[in-house]
């Protein structure tokens, strides 16, 4: 099982990620604003699709 990623767990993203970050350019009228909204929405359509808190899923056992 992978570590999730954290601030106190960073990773390196894959190289071919790294290259095509490397190469963007956002277009002229890029807003980081509107992505961010964007990806709030696409966030919340995953979580309908695929709740985490589904009743039918088995809760991790507590320790």
């Amino acid at each position: 099982m992978t570590e999730p990623v954290t601030d106190a767990n960073p990773q390196e993203p894959p190289e071919w990620i790294a290259e095509i970050l490397a190469r963007w350019v956002p277009p002229p009228d890029y807003d980081a604003r509107l992505s961010a909204v964007v990806d709030g929405y696409l966030a919340d359509q995953v979580k309908k699709i695929n709740p985490s808190n589904h009743p039918a899923r088995p809760r991790p056992a507590k320790s």
